[in-house]
């Protein structure tokens, strides 16, 4: 049941790209990673709980010591993890219930719940050999304290830790927690969880009001504009949303063409191309991180040739044109099924995968009807 917490959490710390715009360089610190690793191991440690606790109940002898820390372990992850997103999402120099003291009953060490538990872990196996120093009177005598193996002294439900000192005939001390009082602990601290998901709504709310009203930068020459827009989609999105289709439009722009029986066509689709990126602007500027804009259908058309094994190798004209990867391909493929729709007369490959895709958005009605 707990683990729904942290899906809840993923879910709402990856429903936006804000999060990650605005922790990913956040007061000169990558946030993003701590947020991440905090989920990744409250993952862990709610994942395997409900399986150390059967575990606990079903060992005897010394297994039940290591697995009775193995739990305290789970329960130990999961906090770790809340505290750091309080400290990211809420305040950085607090941790949740401060002196809060209502989880466990039968305290040996005189603190409030945070501290208590840090000393349970330490005495059930995190530093049993050599816990915790005190001060003895006003003689500044330093008191070490060891632990034995814990086990049930005595119910099921029990586990004890005997512990030991350094100053002769001292005797022991016995330390006694219920997975009960544990259970409390953890239920309170994933609960929390809660809380902070609405201080993500809160700060993305804001982050996104924060971005609209700061205005992107406009300029006329559309190659100027395209470099704004990239690095406004980085700073705005952190993921760096649409930034394919910019470097694409901007390889068009680019490109030389060579055939003066395309001009029309070319300067059609030029005209659509700029009027894309007139919407890739309004996209930013209005922090639409989740939108289907026109000028990606542009780029890719819906609809492609079924025959001549066209998108195979209309696929590796891409990556050989554009992203200049090496790729083999048949430019007969690639053109027979277009011939109709524009003149295949070209000097570079990028001006003949750019053909294609002017010719492919003048085909796309009559795709459509074959491809139905």
């Amino acid at each position: 049941m707990s683990q729904q917490w942290n899906v809840l959490l993923r879910e709402k710390v990856n429903e936006t790209n804000f999060i990650l715009a605005k922790y990913q360089n956040y007061n000169s610190k990558d946030q993003w990673n701590c947020i991440c690793s905090s989920m990744d191991w409250i993952d862990v440690g709610m994942t395997n709980i409900g399986k150390a606790l059967d575990e606990l109940k079903s060992s005897d002898g010394l297994e039940t010591c290591m697995k009775f820390y193995q739990y305290i372990c789970c329960i130990d992850m999961v906090w770790g993890g809340i505290c750091q997103l309080h400290r990211v999402f809420i305040n950085r120099d607090t941790i949740p219930f401060e002196n809060d003291s209502g989880a466990f009953q039968m305290k040996y060490f005189d603190e409030d719940d945070n501290r208590y538990f840090e000393e349970i872990r330490s005495c059930f196996g995190a530093h049993p050999v050599e816990l915790k120093t005190k001060k003895k009177n006003k003689k500044q005598e330093v008191i070490r304290k060891f632990a034995s193996w814990s086990c049930h002294y005595g119910t099921s439900h029990e586990m004890s830790v005997l512990l030991y000192n350094n100053i002769p005939n001292s005797g022991f001390e016995k330390v006694t927690v219920t997975v009960d009082e544990l259970k409390n602990f953890y239920k309170t601290r994933c609960q929390y969880i809660q809380q902070i998901i609405d201080a993500i709504d809160n700060i993305a709310f804001d982050y996104k009001k924060e971005m609209q009203n700061s205005v992107i930068p406009k300029s006329n020459d559309l190659i100027e504009q395209i470099t704004i827009l990239k690095k406004a989609s980085q700073q705005r999105f952190g993921s760096g949303i649409l930034v394919e289709e910019l470097e694409q439009i901007e390889r068009f722009l680019t490109t030389n063409f060579s055939c003066k029986k395309n001009k029309d066509a070319i300067e059609a689709f030029r005209q659509k191309v700029v009027l894309g990126i007139d919407e890739i602007y309004d996209c930013f500027q209005n922090m639409n991180d989740d939108c289907n804009l026109e000028i990606e259908t542009l780029l890719l058309p819906q609809y492609l040739p079924h025959d001549n094994h066209f998108g195979y190798e209309f696929a590796n004209l891409y990556s050989k044109a554009i992203l200049k990867t090496w790729k083999a391909y048949d430019a007969n493929s690639v053109k027979k099924p277009l011939e109709k729709y524009i003149c295949f007369e070209y000097r570079t490959e990028e001006e003949l995968y750019w053909l294609t895709v002017i010719a492919l958005n003048l085909a796309q009605k009559d795709l459509k009807t074959l491809n139905n």
